[in-house]
């Protein structure tokens, strides 16, 4: 087994990796190799195949070389042509095959034809990369074939992700200030976080995640703030709490938009004086952590409704990172379907080789909304793997599973949900309270609340930024005139048709909407 702790060491044999490019060669030579791929930690070895005896590429060079140096080698990057030798990789594939059975060969071409691919399958090559080589895929590949874990990957080639990339890169950087991300569902928010902490200046310290929703409200300041033994019933022995556990590290607060007022105080005096107390304990415990935050809810929208605290955001919006939904990088889609059907693979012990994408999928998927991000390709992935059995997928694969697309997520628009400032629009509401609006009624409901409220806001006073009641309803009923009570009676009819839970989160959500409605007081009882 290959030692973890050390650089893995990778063989490049390819004619155009000279020490020195010739002059006005349109090849790369070591330096410019080096400077793209140098920075991975890996140790690259490079072997042209050029015979200085014969003043040619061949086999025997490549020989002579691999023999002296074969113990180290934990994989090999191999060109197929070598000079005006078209056929030379294959010789080359064929003998490194039997020499090093336990090497894996990688090849390397600008021309992925069907046919040589399959020549080389057979001749023992495990992968295959198009040159030029994106160094996101260079990473995957090395990854797995060596067993390193070269870094949590980011990939991405848009210039809206490369930017995002670069903000967190910065932040990591000086391992001080607080990071928020914002971003829909499934646009890597985590993984952003993590690689915050992985490649920042607290990377020896720890990293505490906090999946906010998954936590009982009532739980909320025991699991951040930790408790000491009978500080609550259940409390059955000391616990320091999340934030002491991240001391030296990186507290990542996972949707903290869910976080209740009381929390929000809690955590907020935390920021501000980097001391903890646990519940049950009058004494404070000092802490460094560097918190990144993350949300997909529109904060600004629930800090003028006043469920959320304008000076935690100050505290938690140290740098500001939107990530952009797949939506927004449609060129990336062919390059994260490789990624992540190379990783499904993996999963599933598959040992399927050479997954490219047919051109005409590839046009399709772009044309898709993925209102899931990558979340949504992922499970593309996994039904493409699902209909081919085990077996390479083929075109009417990926078309059925194409085909077979459905859930929650097809109704909305991906665009829309990239601007939910505006309050009267549906689109503003939590999209915790659209999913647990479960059946078609109560999505009719929240549609017809949200014209309501469309209405209010329609009516508002430029003076005093008071809704008049009487006037929205007479506006919606067109009639010339109407009361306040026929506002809120209709409010309060629609509310009756909700779930619990669904008419609390929309009374938090548009307190000035169910003001004057009966129901809004006995939700309140009930929450």
């Amino acid at each position: 087994m290959r030692d973890t702790l050390r650089r893995p060491v990778v063989l490049v044999i390819d004619d155009n990796y000279a020490a020195v490019a010739p002059p006005d060669s349109p090849f790369y030579d070591q330096h410019l190799f080096l400077e793209d791929f140098g920075e991975l930690p890996v140790e690259f070895l490079f072997c042209t195949g050029w015979d200085e005896k014969s003043r040619d590429y061949s086999l025997e060079a490549v020989q002579s070389w691999v023999r002296q140096n074969s113990s180290k080698l934990d994989a090999v990057l191999l060109d197929i042509r070598f000079g005006e030798h078209e056929t030379l990789g294959l010789e080359i594939l064929s003998w490194l095959s039997a020499e090093l059975k336990e090497t894996a060969v990688v090849i390397l071409t600008s021309t992925p034809r069907e046919d040589l691919l399959a020549d080389c399958v057979g001749l023992g090559a495990i992968d295959y990369l198009v040159k030029p080589i994106q160094r996101v895929l260079l990473k995957q590949v090395l990854s797995r074939y060596t067993g390193a874990d070269l870094e949590h990957w980011l990939i991405g080639q848009h210039d809206l992700f490369e930017a995002a990339v670069e903000q967190i890169a910065r932040a990591a950087e000086g391992g001080t200030s607080a990071v928020l991300l914002l971003g829909d569902p499934g646009t890597g928010k985590e993984l952003f976080a993590r690689y915050l902490h992985r490649h920042g200046a607290r990377r020896t310290g720890p990293f505490q995640p906090v999946h906010i929703p998954g936590i009982p409200e009532t739980l909320v300041d025991a699991e951040l703030f930790g408790y000491c033994k009978g500080a609550f019933t259940g409390a059955l022995r000391d616990e320091i709490g999340r934030l002491r556990r991240a001391d030296g590290g990186v507290l990542f607060l996972d949707e903290v938009g869910d976080l209740n007022p009381v929390s929000q105080a809690s955590l907020l005096r935390v920021l501000e004086t980097q001391e903890v107390a646990r519940l049950g304990d009058g004494r404070t415990t000092r802490i460094n952590v560097q918190v990144v935050a993350a949300t997909n809810a529109n904060l600004a929208h629930r800090i003028k409704t006043n469920s959320f605290r304008l000076d935690l955001y100050s505290r938690l919006a140290g740098t500001v990172i939107r990530l952009p939904a797949l939506a927004e990088r449609v060129s990336d889609t062919d390059l994260l379907l490789r990624h992540l059907l190379r990783r499904a693979c993996l999963q599933r012990k598959l040992a399927i080789p050479f997954l490219d994408i047919p051109s005409v999928i590839g046009e399709q998927l772009r044309q898709r909304p993925w209102p899931g991000s990558v979340r949504d390709l992922w499970n593309y992935v996994q039904r493409v793997l699902d209909l081919s059995r085990g077996e390479k997928p083929t075109v009417e694969h990926y078309r059925a599973a194409l085909a077979t697309d459905a859930g929650i997520g097809f109704a909305f628009d991906s665009q829309e949900r990239l601007l939910p400032s505006e309050p009267m629009m549906l689109r503003a509401l939590p999209r915790s309270t659209l999913q647990s609006a479960a059946n078609f009624v109560e999505r009719l409901t929240l549609e017809e609340l949200s014209l309501l409220n469309s209405a209010l806001e329609a009516t508002r006073d430029p003076l005093t930024n008071i809704p008049n009641r009487a006037k929205a309803a007479a506006l919606l009923k067109n009639k010339t005139r109407c009361s306040t009570n026929d506002f809120d009676r209709w409010v309060a009819r629609l509310l009756e048709r909700l779930s619990n839970e669904t008419a609390r989160q929309v009374c938090k959500c548009y307190p000035e909407l169910v003001v004057g409605c009966q129901s809004q007081s006995s939700l309140k009882a009930e929450g």
